[in-house]
């Protein structure tokens, strides 16, 4: 669940499994930081760097699984290719940006073989669904 989407607004991520309760992103701006609270502390800190078509963007996690997250356009059906050190994660494909647009996530290790998003509007509920975790449905 993601509560708004206007600038300085703070987004809820409710996961059924705990890993990260809660998700905020402070600022859309280009170059502002974005600080990731997770309850378990995985990865306290992600700054993105603009938000320019082509622009890298930097992923700083403190325990260092994923150091660069690259995003590569930003147009609709555009593929985004995320290079993980680890490589848990090498290929994120996005489909589309339009509302109501199913985005299919792929990963190598299988941890996350679909992630769908439906919708895009202020308060609409985004519906993640887990190889090992059962999804957690509704709105609070």
């Amino acid at each position: 669940m993601w509560e708004g989407q206007d600038s300085g607004v703070v987004r809820k991520r409710h996961c059924s499994c705990g890993w990260d309760r809660t998700l905020m992103w402070e600022g859309q701006d280009s170059g502002v930081v974005r600080k990731r609270h997770c309850s378990c502390g995985w990865d306290r800190t992600l700054m993105w760097e603009g938000q320019d078509s082509g622009v890298v963007r930097k992923r700083h996690c403190s325990c260092g699984w994923d150091k660069t997250l690259m995003w590569e356009g930003q147009d609709s059906g555009v593929v985004r290719k995320r290079h993980c050190s680890c490589g848990w994660d090498r290929t994120l494909i996005w489909e589309g940006q339009d509302s109501g647009v199913v985005r299919k996530r792929h990963c190598s290790c299988g941890w996350d073989r679909t992630l769908m998003w439906e919708g895009q509007d202020s308060g609409v509920v985004r519906k993640r669904h887990w190889d090992r975790t059962p999804l957690s449905e509704g709105q609070i």
